[in-house]
């Protein structure tokens, strides 16, 4: 998920590149959930978050950035995203959603 890679924004804004990044924030590291939801049965830990807001992360790296709360905004937002000459983070609230896991290489389960 983005947390992972919202520090490349530093880089970003130091050289200027006009990045959009769209970040769909179901509030939880999908892929890891998804991995001990099947080989530990649902036993979750560490993957339930309360993310930052990721738009206004973005400002603190000096970035733009952008809060969608309604699908039909989606379309006029990312236009003014990609008319900005830096980056741009475009951060959308979603339901928890997470992917079914696929077996991790080596493993029976």
């Amino acid at each position: 998920g983005f947390l992972y890679t919202s520090q490349e924004l530093n880089t970003a804004v130091r050289w200027g590149i006009p990045l959009v990044s769209i970040v769909l924030n179901n509030n939880c590291h999908g892929a890891e959930k998804a991995q001990q939801q099947r080989l530990f049965d649902e036993r979750y830990i560490g993957v339930d978050l309360e993310s930052p807001r990721f738009d206004k992360l973005a400002e603190v790296y000096g970035a733009k950035g952008y809060y969608v709360e309604r699908p039909e905004d989606i379309a006029d937002t990312v236009r003014d995203a990609l008319d900005q000459n830096g980056p741009t983070v475009i951060e959308i609230p979603i339901e928890e959603y997470f992917p079914p896991a696929a077996p991790l290489p080596g493993s029976s389960r």
